[in-house]
């Protein structure tokens, strides 16, 4: 598949939250669940309902409202299944149907700081993790992409989402990340998105990027 097939969207509907969380194996579908209350002989629920149910804390932009810190604030961003046709595509069609044409997924988070902090990287370079020189800066985690769209440029076209996220927002001067040091795929892809270790422990990396 070339990369200029692959299709992004920044999540922006309760519906498309949920897809995201199906593909992260962290719920049931709607559809699976109005089965699943039809077969407990339960009256008929509507897709509305069961988007209601399965999303609590979630407004219907798809943010979730209830963020553990007051300084962050979160966006995520899907790779979708584009079927061109052919019985491979409508195989992973079928593959991707629960949670709607989704392939990948990625996590951007802005964390802020109530007070002025250093930006330089003689500082960053010289630390081991995070700490409280850190300026305003996005963290980007939960980059995911199913088995069989791996090697596609999927991943690529979710790093270069957040990025170009990041660069149209006031206030981050970084994008941080953390990997393990044993998947050199991924830290392949992020060398190559412009990333460099900050710092390193017995099994993960920090990895930055300049805005």
């Amino acid at each position: 598949m070339d990369q200029t097939c692959i299709l992004i969207e920044k999540v922006e509907t309760k519906q498309r939250a949920l897809d995201f969380r199906v593909f992260r194996g962290f719920t049931v579908s709607t559809s699976e669940y109005i089965a699943d209350k039809f077969n407990e002989g339960q009256t008929i629920v509507t897709e509305t309902d069961a988007i209601n149910y399965l999303m609590p804390g979630y407004d219907d932009q798809g943010n979730y409202i209830h963020h553990s810190s007051p300084n962050a604030r979160e966006v995520q961003f899907v790779s979708l299944h584009s079927n061109e046709g052919g019985l491979e595509e409508d195989a992973l069609s079928r593959r991707y149907e629960r949670q709607n044409g989704v392939t990948g997924v990625v996590t951007a988070q802005i964390r802020c700081r109530d007070s002025p902090v250093s930006s330089s990287l003689q500082t960053l370079e010289a630390m081991t993790g995070f700490g409280e020189d850190l300026p305003q800066h996005v963290y980007l985690a939960n980059l995911r992409v199913d088995d069989e769209m791996r090697r596609k440029g999927v991943g690529s076209a979710l790093l270069n989402a957040v990025i170009a996220y990041t660069q149209t927002q006031d206030g981050p001067e970084l994008i941080l990340l953390n990997v393990e040091l044993d998947n050199l795929g991924a830290i392949q892809l992020y060398e190559r998105g412009g990333f460099h270790f900050l710092g390193r422990t017995a099994d993960y990396g920090t990895m930055y990027r300049q805005v």
